[in-house]
């Protein structure tokens, strides 16, 4: 049958049975503007292939099968007529504008649609403006049939009077289409404050929510005088304004059936706009379901006229886009499918330590990483800003800022004294204090510490020292910045920061023992980082003479959330806890009058516990050493001055290998498509630290110092050359 009803289109008015919705043609307007207006370009239509892959379904008048702008376009095959006519026919020429408005072809002539690179399935339901609802019912369900991942419907009835066979029969049709399609439909050119009667038939059930209506806004985002707002009808309950959509529907400039173009308006062309929109979402992320991808493009519109859903724009404007964008939460799958265990990205991170280099290895083994948003949809997970370096260069500004900081203030108590440092605590070689037979003294190099305090005494052979915050009890031999060597190694000092303890005892005049504990809370707050770190080491000191010196230190520090300096979370959890096992060794040999030669060694031997959720699979237990040697000579130039060169190299990995499984991809059917990778843990280079130190005292209290410095392969980085120098001058009191 054939349902006959009066339609008035914008301006003009015409009598057919389901009219199309075409307002009289309008002044010339540049064709980039309405594009801009829905945040679309050859960038984001790139990003989607250009909506390769997708068929759009056009039910309407047919197709100008010749047009320059549609012809590549058109599926000749599969395209055919519910009407009775020749589908590559339109005597109307509505058909052939409203499919250029969704797949005009980006070959450099005419025009562009919104998806230049999607298949047009044309369905002629009608061959004079008229159709008859069989053609119409048959046509959703043939176009399904054929693959159409998206139709549209731009024409509809206006009025309310509606035929029960009609609307039974085109329910049924749209429910079957839903399953499959998008389903866009313009919202009418009657100026109402209601859609169209077809459009609303998206409300009903096993239909609402896989389909638009879509109405008309002007090159200002203020709606069409002809266009039908939402306002506050509903269907089967469901609210109109809450699928309705706007989208450019005044001069806009579309392909002729006559060949060239026209300038034209009405809700007919805002559809296919909007249908574009969502082949290109389609094309991206194929997975998605109707509902999903009217859900997304629903989401990501632009909110016109009062704040949130309203009765004059709906949902807002399309924004293309937005919508090819991450929508919610960016999750790093760790499972088998697509929204199983997952951690979110914002969660991950990871500051290497210095031992670690720059970690390169890792971010080539990241390349390609996807994370999933809400919908399950993939894309490039940017880890760059969330892989750091704690490196082990020299920042001879921060030196020279912490020196200019210098404070300690002691208080004596018979066999006992209380330090409070301001930035720098005092430290001495072998012990916090020094017996001079009448209350105790500090002696020894100070360094640059948080701010704490500690508080030690000593009874005949036995001395402790307690605090928090500093690191009274070690300090660097020597008069180095960078290159001295530590008593308590550097694996110790990875836990140096917070709480710590010392006990030394001498059990004879050439061997004393002793025993040392630390903690401290890591952070680096920009990245959310946070850890915790404990070391306990003993220590054997055997001296046979005054000239000569050995040490062995072995150590134990627990890592938790990071392992040899590094602090890690979520994706990118290198270690839930690490445990690391080194031995340290140090000789001081003073072999001539104001010589001394020093040297130190460190071996190390890590394992590691992967957090939960973390890419990483499995790593092989980390070996670490470090290493280097120094030689100063007093009273060069005079009694007070020192002159000393070291070469060092710092702690470093140089063994060990990691396995992580890097999600890349989906399949269709929803399981995670993972890469596996294996990187070797140790960097690419190898930090060689070369000082020379000159230093002098100008009177009682004052002394200066100045300090050159050359790191080769810096923060062991091949190639990477840094260095600096520092001039200070120190004033104890």
């Amino acid at each position: 049958m054939i349902l006959r009803k009066a339609v008035r289109a914008a301006v003009c008015a015409t009598t057919s049975a389901i009219a199309l919705l075409t307002a009289v043609p309008a002044s010339a307007a540049e064709y980039d503007a309405w594009h801009r207006q829905i945040a679309n370009s050859p960038y984001v239509q790139r990003s989607a292939n250009f909506g390769q892959g997708v068929r759009i379904a056009v039910l309407d008048t047919g197709t100008a099968v010749r047009h320059v702008d549609l012809r590549q376009r058109l599926l000749r095959t599969d395209s055919m007529t519910t009407a009775g006519g020749r589908w590559y026919v339109d005597g109307d020429g509505h058909g052939t504008s409203v499919a250029s408005a969704a797949v005009g072809t980006y070959n450099g002539v005419g025009i562009v649609g919104v998806a230049p690179r999607a298949s047009l399935l044309t369905v002629q339901i009608s061959t004079d403006g008229s159709a008859s609802s069989r053609a119409i019912n048959l046509g959703l369900r043939r176009a399904v049939d054929k693959g159409a991942k998206v139709i549209n419907l731009s024409f509809g009835d206006n009025g309310w009077e509606r035929s029960w066979l009609y609307e039974f029969g085109l329910h049924k049709a749209m429910q079957y289409a839903a399953r499959h399609a998008v389903i866009v439909v313009s919202a009418g050119n009657d100026g109402n404050y209601k859609p169209d009667d077809t459009a609303m038939h998206l409300l009903l059930n096993g239909v609402a929510g896989a389909g638009i209506m879509a109405g008309s806004v002007d090159r200002n985002n203020m709606d069409s005088s002809f266009s039908n707002a939402p306002g506050t009808v509903k269907w089967n309950g469901v609210l109109a304004r809450n699928y309705f959509l706007n989208a450019p529907g005044e001069d806009i400039r579309l392909a002729s059936h006559r060949g060239g173009y026209e300038v034209t308006s009405g809700t007919s062309f805002s559809a296919p706009i909007i249908a574009g929109a969502a082949a290109l979402v389609r094309a991206r992320h194929p997975h998605l379901t109707p509902k999903q991808t009217v859900s997304i493009l629903l989401n990501s519109a632009l909110d016109l006229g009062s704040a949130g859903t309203d009765g004059l724009y709906g949902r807002g404007l399309l924004q293309v886009s937005r919508a090819l964008q991450a929508a919610g939460a960016a999750r790093v799958a760790s499972g088998r499918r697509v929204g199983g265990p997952y951690t979110l990205l914002s969660s991950s991170a990871l500051a290497g330590g210095a031992a670690m280099g720059s970690l390169q290895s890792l971010r080539s083994a990241l390349a390609g990483a996807v994370i999933f948003d809400d919908y399950g949809r993939d894309f490039a997970a940017d880890f760059d800003g969330r892989i750091v370096t704690r490196g082990a260069t020299v920042d001879v500004l921060q030196r020279l800022f912490d020196d200019t900081r210098e404070r300690v203030i002691g208080a004596e108590m018979g066999d006992m004294m209380l330090l409070v440092a301001g930035s720098e605590p005092v430290a001495d070689r072998r012990h916090l204090l020094s017996d001079t037979g009448s209350g105790y003294r500090t002696s020894g190099q100070r360094e640059s510490v948080p701010e704490g305090f500690a508080l030690a005494w000593r009874h005949g052979a036995t001395e402790m020292t307690i605090g928090h915050g500093s690191r009274f009890a070690e300090g660097a031999e020597g008069p180095f910045t960078l290159s001295g060597v530590s008593a308590a190694g550097p694996v110790f000092a990875l836990a140096e920061g917070g709480a710590f303890g010392r006990v030394a005892h001498d059990i004879g005049r050439d061997l004393s023992i002793g025993a040392r504990f630390s903690e401290a809370t890591p952070e680096l707050a920009a990245l959310g980082l946070s850890g915790k770190a404990s070391a306990m080491a003993v220590a054997a000191t055997w001296q046979p003479n005054n000239g000569l010196r050995f040490e062995v230190s072995p150590t134990f520090l627990r890592e938790d959330a990071g392992a040899l300096g590094s602090l890690s979370s979520g994706a990118t959890s290198l270690a839930d806890s690490a445990d690391t096992l080194a031995l340290t060794t140090s000789a001081a040999w003073s072999f001539a009058e104001g010589f001394a030669l020093r040297g130190h060694l460190t071996e190390g031997v890590t394992t590691v516990s992967p957090g939960a959720g973390s890419l990483f699979r499995s790593v092989e237990p980390l070996r670490s050493r470090a290493y280097g040697v120094s030689l100063e000579k007093a009273g060069v130039f005079e009694d007070s001055d020192t002159f000393g060169v070291a070469v060092s190299r710092p702690l470093r990995v140089y063994s060990g290998a990691a396995a992580l499984d890097v999600p890349v991809g989906r399949t269709l059917g929803g399981e995670v498509v993972y890469k596996h990778a294996a990187l070797g843990m140790a960097p690419d280079g190898v930090q060689t630290d070369l000082e020379v130190t000159y230093g002098r005292t100008i009177t009682d209290g004052i002394t200066s110092n100045l300090h050159l410095v050359v790191q080769n392969d810096a923060g062991h980085r091949r190639g990477a050359l840094e260095g600096g120098a520092l001039a200070r001058i120190r004033l104890q009191f």
